[in-house]
């Protein structure tokens, strides 16, 4: 009996013992599951047994995909290498606890979630019969707001350091120092030691903000609760008083109230402020007192144009009100109608993108009368709204000056009009000898025009050398500065033109000045005098020609006379001479005489020119027979250049053969080694004075170029005179006594020559009155019968 009672007290203790148990283990997995931390029970084979609600919603992991220790760690790190340093760790943890029977303590670890997120944990557990309890603290949030609560401190501080305004934090309730930057110490010249921890009432501090603005600033701070802003002046240390801008806001700083102020210097941007206000009160001043108006006219988005501002002395420019530029159109009632649709488009350009412009225009004003005004203006760009916003301008009456150009204007045309009707050229220049005016004669001798030489100094345009020794001139320009007086350019002058053409003037310099008497230039007046001493050449020749003529006309006579007598005596002696020694001696002096004879014939025709005997004649088989026959034998050929049409000349057949054949003969000579001459003729009118040897009327132009040495420019001008030669056989009569019988016939010689290039002849010969009818005679054919005779040279 007593067995029996034993066997049912036990099983029932043992049955009420596992129930409890199981209820305790139910409560205990209750209490898990409900646990708002996450949680998880581990069986010491490595079995995870369980995971609470919270561990699920973390991970996003259930037991299912778990079952395992190593497969939690797989998953829950997927770093190899980091996973091994975990394990390691953590069993080594674990093994410590079981044997110590103490709690796993907790360490933090970076485990990724089923998701892929990665989240900070710090894993602690503890060890009861047989099973490891593990512990997951989630940090990830606390973690990002403590590295967001660094990185905003750290930006704070390097705000606060680096900020270029004074920035303070001090205690309300006493005004404490509790921080100040360095700018703070910048501005105010006071150092920390002598800040930090003191009041704005010690000693020498409260200077820096007087204590009426403190505490203004403090009870709006504290009535309002929000940012407070002041301006007000601040006492640096050193005395000085600066103007800042205070902003300053409450805030809680380690459980005080303090004040966080922040200060900027304004005492440059006040001083430009009051520069400012007292520039546009200037402004303001001078524009009202200033003869001319200004305007401002405000642009819309939409480019509408109103008149926003115009000074007072709007009226007394145009005789309208201000309210009249408001409220009428301004620009159509006050511009000239002509000038209004440039003034309106050049308003609109500026409408357009930021610019500025001036221009002129006519306007009325005072009662419709026309003035000139200068209109300057420029348009006010808007970065915010990226558009013009405003025109601004002034508006100047400019009529006298209008009025004072435009009679200069006029008296430099009426200048200009006598300048280009004098027959001189004209150059005028300033004192430092450039070119300031050139009328069109000077344009024409210097090959310079108006444009071109305009700043250039007169030498370089004005070039003049000595007609003889090829020197430079004196420049007449420092002559007439030098001795403030009018001057005369040297004799023999040359100006050689931009083109190398060579012209024979006279000139004359004298002084600009000016109302006081003060030279303010050089006024050169010169002419060509190439025709001019041609024709004094010509006149000369002339001259000189006749007076030789009569003395070797009566040489000539006498000498003929003598000749006759003593052929008469030589031919009476050789008659009756019958010694051969002395016939020869006779027959040589014949000879001798003959020749003196055709010398006084020579003579007598330079003298009196033949008395030719001028006939209307047909001129081109004239040249033709007289070229052929000069270069008979000769090595130099001819080509001609003679036109169908060419008309008869009142000429001697003889004599101008004469002249031809002496021309060509010379041209022959000029070339020894051989060469080609060109013979040309053509029909010319020479004008009035157009050659000075010739009068008004119709010529024949016959010229003989030859390609030969060419004649010495000292040499030239003594070619056609009496005996002057350059040969060692000869008299000097040959283009003396051509151009004798030229000038005979009322024609004339002339010619142009360059060392090493030739020389030309031009042979001027008088058409004859009727050359028409004269063509028609020559034209007759002629019919007859007669012998022809062959002549072979060779």
């Amino acid at each position: 009996m007593s067995a029996s009672r034993s066997t049912g007290f036990d099983s029932g203790e043992r049955k009420q013992a596992e129930l409890a148990l199981q209820e305790s283990e139910e409560r205990f997995r209750k209490i898990v599951e409900q646990a708002p931390i996450a949680m998880a029970i581990v069986g010491m084979d490595g079995t995870i047994e369980f995971i609470n609600r919270k561990a699920v919603e973390v991970f996003g992991y259930v037991s299912e995909d778990i079952p395992t220790m190593e497969r939690w760690w797989a998953q829950a790190y997927p770093d190899e290498q980091y996973r091994n340093e975990v394990v390691t760790g953590w069993m080594s943890l674990v093994n410590k606890a079981i044997q110590e029977g103490t709690e796993i303590p907790g360490h933090e670890y970076q485990v990724t979630c089923k998701d892929g997120t990665v989240k900070t944990m710090v894993i602690s557990g503890a060890h009861i019969s047989g099973k490891v309890f593990v512990l997951f603290d989630d940090m990830t949030k606390r973690k990002q707001a403590e590295v967001a609560l660094r990185e905003s401190n750290e930006k704070y501080s390097n705000v606060f350091r680096t900020s270029p305004d004074a920035i303070t934090v001090t205690r309300l309730s006493d005004g404490m120092f509790l921080e100040i930057n360095q700018s703070f110490t910048d501005t105010t010249g006071y150092s920390p030691q002598e800040i930090l921890g003191r009041t704005t009432l010690a000693s020498g501090l409260s200077l820096w903000l007087n204590e009426e603005d403190r505490h203004r600033m403090v009870a709006g701070l504290k009535a309002h609760r929000k940012v407070v802003g002041l301006e007000a002046p601040m006492r640096m240390k050193d005395g000085a008083i600066r103007t800042v801008m205070i902003s300053a806001r409450i805030l809680e700083i380690k459980g005080q109230e303090c004040v966080l102020a922040v200060a900027r210097d304004i005492t440059e941007r006040k001083q430009m402020e009051q520069a400012l206000q007292e520039s546009e009160q200037h402004y303001r001043m001078v524009s009202e007192l200033a003869t001319d108006y200004v305007f401002k006219l405000g642009v819309a988005a939409d480019g509408a144009v109103t008149m926003d501002f115009v000074s007072d002395n709007f009226y007394a420019l145009t005789g309208r009100t201000k309210d009249d530029a408001k409220t009428v159109n301004l620009w159509g009632s006050i511009i000239h109608p002509e000038d209004l649709g440039k003034t309106i488009g050049l308003l609109r350009k500026l409408v357009t993108h930021p610019q500025s412009t001036e221009f002129e225009c006519r306007s009325y004003i005072h009662g419709g009368k026309l003035r000139w005004v200068g209109i300057v203006a420029r348009s006010e760009w808007d970065e915010r709204q990226q558009r013009v916003t405003a025109i601004v301008g002034a508006v100047k009456d400019i009529s006298e000056r209008k009025w004072a150009e435009a009679a200069i204007a006029e008296e430099r045309e009426r200048l200009a009009v006598t300048l280009r009707s004098i027959g001189d050229g004209v150059i005028t220049t300033d004192t430092s000898g450039a070119v300031v005016i050139m009328n069109r004669v000077a344009e024409e001798l210097t090959g310079w025009t108006q444009g071109e030489a305009v700043g250039q100094l007169l030498d370089t345009v004005f070039n003049i050398v000595n007609e003889t020794t090829r020197a430079p001139c004196e420049s007449p320009v420092e002559k007439v500065l030098s001795t403030g007086r009018i001057v005369e350019l040297a004799s023999h002058a040359l100006l050689v033109s931009r083109h190398g053409t060579e012209k024979l003037i006279a000139d004359s310099g004298a002084p600009i000045t000016d109302r006081d008497g003060k030279t303010i230039g050089v006024v050169l007046v010169f002419r060509d005098m190439t025709e001019k001493q041609r024709a004094l050449e010509v006149m000369q020749r002339a001259a000189k020609l006749d007076s030789l003529g009569i003395l070797a006309g009566g040489i000539a006579h006498d000498f003929n006379n003598l000749l006759t007598g003593i052929f008469g005596y030589v031919e009476l002696a050789r008659a009756r001479s019958t010694d051969e020694q002395a016939l020869e001696y006779l027959d040589g002096t014949l000879a001798a005489m003959n020749r003196a004879r055709a010398l006084s014939m020579q003579l007598l025709t330079f003298a009196k020119g033949g008395a030719p005997a001028q006939k209307p004649t047909q001129v081109i088989p004239l040249i033709r027979e007289a070229v052929q026959f000069a270069l008979s034998g000769a090595n130099v050929s001819c080509q001609f250049f003679l036109p169908d049409d060419l008309w008869l000349c009142h000429i001697d057949r003889n004599q101008i053969a004469q002249v031809i054949d002496n021309i060509v003969i010379n041209a022959q000579q000029a070339m020894p080694g051989g060469g080609l001459i060109d013979v040309a003729a053509k029909n010319i009118f020479v004008d009035e004075g157009q050659l000075p040897a010739l009068a008004k009327g119709n010529y024949v132009k016959l010229s003989v170029k030859d390609r030969g040495i060419g004649i010495p420019k000292d040499v030239l001008p003594h070619i056609f005179d009496p005996f002057y030669t350059t040969k060692t056989k000869g008299h000097g009569l040959g283009l003396a006594t051509c151009y004798s019988i030229v000038s005979r016939h009322g024609g004339c010689l002339d010619v142009e020559s360059e060392p090493g290039k030739g020389s030309t002849f031009y042979i001027y010969l008088p058409a004859a009155a009727d050359s028409a009818a004269a063509d028609a005679v020559a034209a007759v054919k002629r019919k007859g019968r007669g012998r022809i005779l062959l002549v072979n040279r060779d």
